[in-house]
């Protein structure tokens, strides 16, 4: 049996996690209907397939999560997931469609060799007929969404990284590249290319991902059954505590040791909340300027009948980016982080924090 295949790579920063929950949450239905979502590749996320295409090893967040420390590891992994598949797809015999879906698919596999094997895992498991599908977003609007998120997991953010050619960015903001390399491997007629509903609620996307895939169920249930992961994984902070977090990562490697404590986030997120950081107009001209020819050839390619790619496009408040600045928050964000050390030790008997006032060594170390 041939199977249509649709190859959802994200793009990051586009949705992704709701439409992963909306697919999980109505698994069952979608096979009832002939569409299968792979649990071999890991349910929701199948970012092992994306781990599998690795022609090198590299010890990334991926790597480490499944421990596998050298590429022979990877290719006996590659090997079993090859066969897990087959196996499912063997025993739904009835599902003529399959439905894949992970942002690391374009964010992780940059190579057309890696894109390649991507190819070749799919065809060894009887995938053969496979189509393409992503959706972009204005690229300053992408940035700002990788930025919060990199501070909050401790990086420490400098004037470089705020450059539209940041390794952290470019391979996933470059689109005509992006697109042209997963052209050259699958094929011109079989990518997909949709825009993000920018600030649509979220089930404008899922409909927007049923009409591209075809998908026409009545039953098929929105909101998802459990909205709480897309809900936890999306929030943002305010440009204020994003910036004071962003100073003390530079004095401290504190946060970066709490990140994986979500019930301490979880408690920063509600308390200030915002919609990440405002840009000065120097930087979004920056990206506009940058990215100005990838995205008309975006334009003249597939959405040819608009006359601009992006329907409201992103301008900046007057709030800026000064990277070292403290804030009204900032009295808030040390108190609830010395709050939540109790929660901290709590949830976790081997923290490595001293059993002492985090609030006191944030104040200690940025001197305030």
């Amino acid at each position: 049996m041939t199977r249509k295949t649709i190859l959802h790579i994200g793009l990051e920063k586009t949705g992704t996690t709701a439409i992963q929950e909306f697919l999980h949450s109505n698994s069952k239905t979608l096979k009832g209907s002939g569409i299968l979502t792979p649990q071999s590749i890991r349910p929701r996320n199948n970012y092992w397939l994306a781990v599998s295409s690795y022609l090198s090893h590299r010890s990334d967040a991926l790597t480490r999560a499944l421990k596998l420390e050298n590429q022979q590891q990877i290719i006996e992994f590659r090997t079993q997931l090859i066969a897990k598949l087959r196996q499912e797809l063997a025993e739904n015999t009835d599902c003529p469609n399959v439905i894949i879906t992970s942002e690391q698919l374009q964010s992780h596999l940059k190579s057309l060799g890696e894109i390649g094997q991507l190819k070749t895992i799919l065809n060894q498991a009887g995938l053969a007929e496979v189509q393409i599908l992503l959706y972009v977003r204005e690229p300053i609007r992408i940035a700002i969404s990788h930025w919060g998120m990199a501070i909050k997991k401790g990086a420490h953010l400098e004037a470089e990284d705020f450059e539209p050619n940041h390794r952290r960015v470019q391979h996933i903001l470059n689109f005509r590249k992006v697109i042209e390399n997963w052209q050259q491997v699958f094929g011109a007629e079989n990518i997909l290319v949709r825009r993000y509903p920018e600030g649509a609620a979220p089930e404008v996307l899922i409909k927007d991902f049923l009409a591209a895939t075809k998908v026409a169920n009545p039953s098929l249930q929105y909101p998802p059954m459990d909205t709480s992961k897309t809900e936890r994984s999306n929030r943002n902070l305010s440009g204020g505590s994003l910036r004071i977090l962003n100073a003390f990562n530079g004095k401290s490697d504190l946060i970066k040791q709490l990140n994986s404590n979500r019930r301490l986030f979880s408690r920063l997120e509600a308390t200030v909340p915002g919609s990440g950081f405002s840009p000065p107009e120097a930087v979004v001209a920056s990206f506009e300027e940058y990215y100005r020819e990838s995205n008309e050839w975006l334009r003249a390619n597939f959405f040819s009948d608009q006359d601009s790619l992006w329907s409201k496009h992103y301008r900046p408040s007057a709030e800026g980016l000064d990277l070292e600045a403290a804030s009204a928050p900032l009295a808030d964000v040390l108190g609830l982080l010395e709050a939540s050390l109790g929660l901290l030790q709590e949830s976790d008997a081997k923290a490595s924090v001293a059993p002492k006032s985090i609030g006191s060594k944030l104040r200690s170390r940025l001197k305030l």
